[in-house]
């Protein structure tokens, strides 16, 4: 309070006409406005952290089928290297074949 009898938090601003009455409707509009926003904070934050649910399951989904897209990737590199190896195995059989056929025709081995 100050020396003449107002309150220096509530009648700031305030010329000493002004009644009761005048001072609770501004409290009462202070404390409206900050409900309001009050209000609005808490509607941002339950829709982030819905927007954070909804990243979650959708990571957690992107994890499961990373860890599959491995697996299949390993399961087609050995493929394709098996059939690589096949496909070199049959080129060196094939030439050796020719070469010993080439050898025999030659008479390399005794005929």
């Amino acid at each position: 309070m100050r020396a003449d009898g107002r309150d220096s938090l509530l009648g700031a601003g305030v010329s000493s006409t002004a009644g009761p009455n005048d001072r609770l409707q501004r409290v009462q509009s202070q404390v409206n406005e900050v409900r309001g926003v009050m209000q609005q904070n808490v509607d941002v934050m339950l829709e982030n952290m819905e927007k954070t649910a909804a990243l979650e399951s959708s990571s957690a989904e992107l994890a499961q089928q990373a860890n599959v897209f491995r697996v299949n990737a390993r399961r087609t590199r050995q493929k394709m290297w098996w059939q690589n190896f096949k496909i070199k195995l049959a080129i060196g059989c094939g030439c050796f074949l020719f070469l010993l056929i080439i050898a025999w025709s030659w008479g390399w081995f005794g005929g």
